[in-house]
C-alpha cells in the first residue's frame, strides 16, 4: 500500500478535493444533456476527470484511476466525435460518479478491508461497470502483462499540457515562497508540510501526463521530505541547498516542456544525492506525530469549511480587539482596589462595555456569516433526482431553480436535504401527471418543478411548486374518515387548510398504489417533524388541475437569535421575536368572554387569547392592573394573544437545545442563559398554538374550533 495513504493531511486534501469535483459534475452533465455541442463544458467535464485520475495515479489507487480512466475515455471519444451525447452515455456518465463517490466514502472510513480493495487489482462492482461501458462503446485498447492491465496513454493533448504548465507555474511559485521562508525560520514542521503537498500534487500532475522525469524527482524528494517530518534528517544548510537543488531541477525540466526541447538534463546525480542523504542519516527528534494505524484511521476525514481568507483577516482583527478591551477591564479593576473615584470609573466602565458590545457583535456577525453557505450545492441535487425519477416514471418534467445563492446555516441545509428530497419525489410521483393526461387537460406534457429560495429578514423561504393535478381537500377528508383519523362531524366542520394539514400525520395517504418512490404513508409527518426540529415552519397552497406549493420558513441560523423577555407568576420565558407580530396593552374590560373563553377585537379582527401560565400551569399572582400585556405570536399563518405580566426587554440569546426526557416538552423550543445566571425557557410559537388549539381555544376570526385531532 502506498505510504501517503497513511499521511491523514494528504488524504483529506485528496478527498475533499475530488468529492467537490464530482459535486459539480452532476449539474454539468444535466446541461451537456442539454447542450450535446457546448466543447467547452465536455472539455470542462473532461478535466475535472482527469484531475481526479491524477491525483490518484499519486495515492495508487487502482479502482478509482481504472474508473476514472474509463470515464475519461468516454469523454474524450466524444470530445472527438467519435460518440454522440445521448440519455444513455450521461446515464453511464451518472453511474460511474455514483460508483466513484462509494469508493471514496470507502477511503474516507479509513477500514483497513475497504482501502485494500481500492488498492487492489480487482473489484467487482468497478469492473462490471467497465464491462457494461465496453458493451455499449467501442472497446479501448489495452495490454497485457504479467495478470495486470495497463491503460495505454495517448500523448497529451495541447490543451492537457496547457493545464499542466498553467498549474505547475502556480505550483513552482508556491515552492519558491516555502523555501525562501524555510531559510528564514529554519525547519518550521508547517513549512515542511506545505512543501510536501506542492510536490505531491507536482507528480500527480506530471504521472498523469507522462512527465518521467519530472515525476521521478517530485518522487524522490517527497520521500525525503517525508524523512524531514518523520524527524529522521536533521537540519542544516546542506539540506537547504538540496531542496534549493531540486527546486531549480524542477524550473529547467518544465522549462523543457514548455518549450519542447530534446535537451537531455540528466538528473540521476540529484536523485542519488537525495536518497543517499536520506539513507545515511540517523533518526532525531521528531517533528511530527507518526502516522495513524489502520484503526485509528478510522472516521480520519474531518468536517471541513472553506471560508476567505479576508474573513479570517477580519476575524483576527477582532480578536485582537477584544484582547485590548480585557486590559482594559483589568485597569478598571485595578482602579477599583485602590479606591479611585465612583464617577470616574463609571465612565470608564461604560465607554469599556460599550466597545466589548460592539466587538462581539461584529465578532458574531462575522462568525455566523463563516458558517452560511449558499443553497445552492444542495439545490443542484434535485436535479439530477427529478431527471432519473421522470424517466423511470415515464414523465416529462422540467425542474427551474432560482434564488440558489441565498445563504443559510450549513448545518440548517444538512438537516434540510431530506425533507426537500422527500417533497421533490412526491411532487413527481404524485403531482405531475403522465405526458397523456396532460394533452388531454390541455396543459403543456412537460410538467415543471419550480425550487426557489428567498430571504426575507432573519429567515429563508424554501418553495416546492408543481402545475400538476393538486391535492383535492375533499379526498383527503373522505379518506381521514375512512380510517377513522377524524369522526364526520369534525370533519364536516374542518376548514381547507386545516384538512390539508392531515397529510402530515404519521401513516396517512391517499395513494392507491404503493411505488418505490412514495404511496407509504410514511414520509410526510418526518417532513414536518424534521422542520419543526429547524424551528421552522411548512404550508401547503393548492388548486386542483392547477399544481401545489410547499412553503418552508426557516431561520437563517439556529444559533442566535433575537427574542423578548416575558414574566409570567416570576417565571421569564423567551419569545423568539421572528414570531412576534405585536405586543399591546389592553384594559380588561376590552376582553370579551364566549363560552368560558376569552378574545380581544384588535384593529377590527377577532384574537383569541390564552394565559401562558396556564398553557404551563403556573400558579397564579393576584394581579390588581386593570390593564394588561398581550404578546400576539404566529406560526403558520395562526395568531393567538398570550396574556403575560410583564414584557421586560428585547435582547439577543442564545439556544440551548432540551435533551432527554425534556426535548418532548410540547410549546419549548430550548432554553438560554441571561446574564445573571438564570437559566429561562425559550417558547416554540409552534408548539403553543397547537397547545392552545388542544386545549379548546376557539378561532373567533372563523367562529371554528382549531383543533383538527381525531
Amino acid at each position: 500500500m502506498n505510504e501517503f495513504l497513511d499521511d491523514p493531511a494528504i488524504l483529506e486534501e485528496f478527498i475533499n478535493e475530488s468529492n467537490e469535483y464530482l459535486e459539480s459534475l452532476e449539474p454539468k452533465l444535466l446541461k451537456l444533456e442539454k447542450e450535446p455541442n457546448n466543447l467547452e463544458l465536455l472539455n470542462d467535464i473532461f478535466r475535472s476527470f482527469h484531475s481526479i485520475k491524477g491525483a490518484s495515479s499519486f495515492l495508487n489507487l487502482t479502482q478509482i484511476i481504472k474508473l476514472s480512466h474509463k470515464l475519461e475515455s468516454v469523454l474524450d471519444s466524444l470530445r472527438r466525435e467519435r460518440l454522440k451525447v445521448t440519455s444513455e452515455i450521461i446515464d453511464l456518465l451518472f453511474k460511474g460518479i455514483d460508483i466513484l463517490k462509494a469508493l471514496f466514502g470507502d477511503l474516507a472510513s479509513g477500514e483497513k478491508e475497504k482501502v485494500e480493495k481500492i488498492t487492489g487489482n480487482s473489484f467487482k462492482e468497478v469492473d462490471e461497470f467497465i464491462n457494461n461501458i465496453e458493451e455499449k462503446i467501442k472497446k479501448p485498447q489495452k495490454e497485457e502483462s504479467k495478470g495486470k492491465t495497463f491503460l495505454i496513454r495517448n500523448k497529451p493533448t495541447g490543451e492537457e499540457k496547457e493545464v499542466f504548465l498553467t498549474a505547475t507555474e502556480q505550483h513552482l511559485r508556491n515552492m519558491e515562497n516555502c523555501l525562501t521562508k524555510i531559510k528564514r525560520e529554519n525547519l518550521n514542521p508547517e513549512l515542511i508540510n506545505a512543501l510536501f503537498r506542492i510536490v505531491h500534487s507536482l507528480k500527480s500532475s506530471a504521472a498523469y501526463m507522462g512527465f518521467e522525469k519530472i515525476k521521478n524527482l517530485a518522487n524522490e524528494e517527497e520521500i525525503f521530505l517525508d524523512k524531514i517530518r518523520e524527524g529522521v534528517i536533521s537540519p542544516s544548510q546542506q539540506l537547504f541547498s538540496l531542496l534549493r537543488l531540486c527546486y531549480e531541477s524542477f524550473v529547467k525540466l518544465i522549462d523543457n516542456v514548455r518549450s519542447e526541447r530534446k535537451e537531455d538534463f540528466n538528473i540521476n546525480p540529484l536523485l542519488n544525492k537525495i536518497k543517499e542523504t536520506y539513507q545515511t542519516e540517523k533518526p532525531q527528534e521528531i517533528l511530527t506525530s507518526k502516522s495513524p494505524s489502520a484503526r485509528e484511521k478510522k472516521k480520519l476525514i474531518k468536517r471541513t469549511i472553506r471560508v476567505e481568507e479576508t474573513k479570517l483577516d477580519l476575524l483576527l482583527n477582532l480578536v485582537s480587539e477584544l484582547v485590548i478591551n480585557r486590559s482594559s477591564f483589568f485597569t478598571i479593576s485595578e482602579k477599583l482596589e485602590n479606591k479611585c473615584r465612583v464617577p470616574e470609573i463609571s465612565r470608564e466602565l461604560k465607554n469599556t462595555t460599550q466597545t466589548l458590545r460592539r466587538i462581539t457583535t461584529d465578532l458574531q456577525v462575522l462568525v455566523t456569516d463563516l458558517h452560511m453557505r449558499p443553497i445552492k450545492n444542495l439545490f443542484n441535487k434535485f436535479s439530477r433526482l427529478v431527471r432519473d425519477l421522470s424517466q423511470e416514471r415515464g414523465k416529462k418534467i422540467n425542474l427551474k431553480i432560482s434564488g440558489e445563492e441565498t445563504k443559510l446555516d450549513k448545518m440548517v441545509i444538512e438537516e434540510i436535504t431530506d425533507p426537500l428530497i422527500h417533497l421533490i419525489r412526491n411532487a413527481v410521483d404524485h403531482g405531475i401527471e403522465t405526458p397523456q393526461e396532460r394533452r388531454r387537460q390541455g396543459k403543456n406534457p412537460v410538467g415543471t418543478i419550480i425550487l426557489s429560495a428567498s430571504q426575507e429578514g432573519n429567515n429563508v423561504t424554501i418553495k416546492i411548486k408543481d402545475d400538476g393535478r393538486g391535492i383535492d381537500p375533499e379526498i383527503i377528508r373522505k379518506v381521514a374518515i375512512e380510517k377513522g383519523i377524524i369522526d364526520k362531524d369534525k370533519g364536516d366542520s374542518l376548514r381547507k387548510k386545516e384538512i390539508l394539514d392531515l397529510i402530515f400525520l404519521p401513516g396517512f395517504t391517499t395513494a392507491k398504489k404503493v411505488s418505490d418512490i412514495s404511496g407509504r404513508g410514511v414520509g410526510m409527518d418526518v417532513v414536518k417533524n424534521n422542520i419543526k426540529k429547524l424551528k421552522g415552519e411548512i404550508e401547503i397552497d393548492t388548486q386542483i388541475n392547477t399544481g401545489t406549493t410547499f412553503t418552508i420558513r426557516l431561520p437563517l441560523t439556529l444559533a442566535i437569535i433575537n427574542a423578548l423577555l416575558v414574566e409570567v407568576s416570576g417565571q421569564v420565558f423567551a419569545l423568539p421575536v421572528n414570531c412576534l407580530a405585536e405586543t399591546v396593552k389592553v384594559s380588561l374590560k376590552e376582553i370579551k368572554k364566549v363560552l368560558k373563553k376569552q378574545f380581544l377585537t384588535l384593529r377590527g379582527e377577532i384574537l383569541g387569547l390564552v394565559k401562558l401560565s396556564k398553557l404551563f400551569s403556573i400558579p397564579e399572582e393576584s394581579q390588581n392592573s386593570k390593564r394588561i400585556y398581550i404578546a400576539v405570536i404566529q406560526a403558520n399563518r395562526e395568531r393567538i394573544g398570550l396574556i403575560v405580566d410583564t414584557l421586560l426587554r428585547q435582547e439577543e440569546i442564545v439556544i440551548k437545545p432540551l435533551e432527554g426526557c425534556l426535548s418532548d416538552i410540547q410549546g419549548l423550543a430550548g432554553v438560554t442563559i441571561l446574564g445573571d445566571g438564570r437559566v429561562i425557557p425559550i417558547i416554540d410559537p409552534q408548539g403553543l398554538i397547537w397547545l392552545a388549539k388542544n386545549s379548546g381555544l376557539r378561532d373567533f376570526r372563523s367562529g371554528k374550533n382549531l383543533s383538527i385531532t381525531g
